[in-house]
């Protein structure tokens, strides 16, 4: 089934003129901002620094303020039909095929669909139509209504795919499987296969021999007698299925039913152990093995949260947004924007250390590192995926203008991939930088880094603030979270894929991009935390914009006039200017330039911002303590 719409229709039917046409790239604007791509039905501005696909695109351009109000627009230019599908498509894509679900009892429990971009979508049933999201929704095998129906003792068979169930129904077997393919098969489910005999049939892949394995041992927990039909792979190609087997053998349905038989009789294989193989993984990169049960969302963000505030002190409206950032680490594979946690700091022993360590006891296999160079960055995320954790940014961040553009491409996924040459023969391969990402500095990073991170502003500890040591005994203690995280994530993937968050209007463009992929954790997490979780977001979005406002140069002045509060002498060496404030308690001048002390010349670079200028005499460079002091009156207020 096709999409309903073309996105150079949408277009043109906004009165937008291309001024011109290539197969992948259409140019509108006199000076071709807009670029529309015929192919992928996608826009991007290049003005905004904007895009997406056709709902996106109606948004933009002032027509509609979400997704649904943009439908209807479309649908009053006669673009579409009211197939909401698709809806689903972000980047106007074709829709590949449909699967209705159903209850035990017949009645519609959810839509899932499948794009051509390969991507999964999922629709709960709402007042006779279908709506994005499943979230509330139970879970139900495929065709559970046929299950509860079927009092017969025949075999039951569990499929990797809707596609085979389907072929499975037309020749008359008993068939199910899961929603979302691999890996997706939860204990909730076998209650609808309770007192049957049942053959797992795995693709011929790795993913459906591991997909096998997990249902055979689920199945096998809940006292179910199951066996996997390994046998008739035999001839199949990689990757092949039931659907190629059936084609393959003339839809022999029954040699097939034969070999599920033959398979019944042999003895039961033992159950695999539950935890993942990584033998070709370093230790730092293995993958945590999951939570035996099903855990709360909420209740494991709030034990993030606790624990966080345990061992950092940080500031007002941080500590909900880093708990959430370190859940998107785990669901990063979910997010189209992934925003680089950074924090920073005027000066060194302000936590950012202990921060990155507590992170890194709680994220995904965690790479904390001091330096790094972008060739290994590019290597070590397209072969481990990895969260990456550079501290001590201010050391080799600055002029290293190839490792700003990975971590500036690896925030979108659309951009998040670099080119190399390889081997003897210079062979072009890309290589992937799309990886969650925390970066603690002294200073602050560039500022195209900068516009896309979560900022969090770290001060020195108080010595009335009072937290707990980190160490490595501490961070093994925290092993269970990442265990729980794990479980919640496969547990809820599909809802995260479904999920479309508000974002905070007060939040400029790319902001509200940073915080999308957060609220859709928040709001699928429930609880307290879609409302906490924005509010912190607003809340450092005002902190920011207020430590904006506050220039260099006024801070300068502000500093000055602690300087001058016990000085007597109407001057003050230049000299003597800089060394006071570079010993000022928590300074900023100390570390001003790539960590060493304000220079003399940079002061008065600042300084003449304000009509302030030194003096000389024949021995020295001084200031006029008067007008300092005029400057600090009128501009420090």
């Amino acid at each position: 089934m096709k999409a309903p719409c073309e996105i150079t229709d949408v277009a043109l039917a906004m009165g937008l003129v291309p001024i011109s046409r290539q197969a992948d790239d259409w140019r509108f604007g006199t000076k071709g901002s807009l670029s529309v791509n015929p192919k992928n039905d996608t826009f991007y501005d290049f003005e905004a620094e904007t895009g997406g696909g056709v709902y996106d695109l109606v948004i933009h351009r002032g027509l509609a303020t979400d997704p649904s109000g943009a439908r209807e627009w479309l649908k009053a230019e006669g673009l579409v039909s009211d197939d909401v599908v698709t809806a689903f498509s972000a980047k106007g894509s074709n829709v590949v095929r449909e699967h209705i679900y159903r209850n035990p009892d017949g009645s519609i429990n959810r839509k899932s669909v499948k794009l051509c971009d390969g991507a999964w979508r999922q629709m709960r049933y709402e007042n006779g139509t279908f709506i994005p999201g499943v979230k509330g929704v139970p879970n139900v095998p495929y065709g559970a209504d046929r299950l509860a129906e079927d009092f017969s003792e025949k075999l039951a068979f569990i499929f990797e795919g809707e596609k085979d169930v389907e072929r499975a129904w037309d020749r008359g077997l008993l068939a199910t499987c899961n929603v979302g393919g691999a890996k997706n098969w939860k204990d909730e489910l076998n209650a609808h296969l309770k007192d049957r005999n049942v053959c797992i049939v795995p693709d011929n892949d790795k993913a459906g021999t591991n997909h096998a394995q997990k249902v055979y041992a689920s199945l096998t927990k809940s006292g179910i007698d199951c066996f996997i039909l390994w046998d008739y792979r035999e001839g199949l190609p990689d990757k092949g299925d039931f659907s190629d087997w059936m084609d393959a053998n003339n839809n022999d349905v029954d040699r097939f039913i034969a070999l599920a038989v033959s398979a019944q009789q042999k003895p039961r294989e033992p159950v695999k152990s539950s935890k993942v193989k990584t033998d070709d993984e370093p230790k730092y990169f293995q993958t945590t093995e999951q939570w035996d049960e099903p855990v709360d969302g909420c209740a494991v963000l709030d034990l993030v949260h606790k624990t966080l505030l345990r061992f950092c002190v940080l500031p007002e409206h941080s500590a909900p947004a880093i708990t959430v950032w370190i859940a998107h680490a785990w669901a990063h594979e979910e997010a189209d924007i992934s925003p680089i946690l950074a924090a920073i700091s005027p000066v060194k022993r302000c936590g950012k250390s202990t921060l990155m360590s507590v992170i890194s006891a709680l994220v995904p296999k965690p790479m904390f590192t001091i330096n790094m160079s972008p060739a290994v960055m590019f290597r070590v995320i397209e072969k481990y995926k990895p969260t990456i954790l550079l501290d001590e940014g201010d050391t080799f961040l600055k002029d290293n203008e190839d490792m700003r553009c990975m971590l500036n491409g690896g925030h979108n996924r659309q951009t998040s991939m670099v080119w190399r040459s390889v081997g003897e023969t210079h062979e072009p391969k890309p290589f992937k930088v799309w990886a969650p990402k925390a970066l603690a500095m002294i200073g602050s990073p560039a500022d195209t880094v900068e516009d896309r991170s979560i900022v969090v502003h770290l001060k020195r500890k108080l010595q009335t603030d009072k937290v707990e040591g980190f160490n490595e005994q501490r961070k093994a203690e925290l092993h269970p979270i990442q265990r729980m995280f794990a479980r919640w994530y496969e547990d809820n993937k599909i809802n995260l894929r479904s999920c479309d968050p508000q974002v905070p209007e007060s939040l400029n463009d790319r902001a509200q991009d940073n915080v999308r992929a957060l609220c859709a954790i928040a709001d699928v997490v429930g609880g307290h935390w879609p409302e906490t979780l924005r509010q912190a977001f607003v809340g450092l979005a005002q902190a920011r914009e207020e430590a904006q406002q506050v220039s260099n140069g006024v801070m300068l002045l502000q500093d000055i006039s602690e300087v001058l509060e016990n000085h007597m002498d109407p001057i003050i060496g230049s000299g003597e200017l800089q060394q006071k404030l570079v010993f000022l308690e928590d300074s900023a001048w100390e570390h001003w330039n790539r960590g060493q002390q304000i220079s003399t010349k940079r002061i008065a670079q600042f300084l003449k911002e304000f009509e302030v200028y030194p003096d000389r005499d024949a021995t020295s460079r001084f200031y006029h303590v008067s007008q300092l002091r005029a400057a600090i009156e009128r501009y420090d207020r």
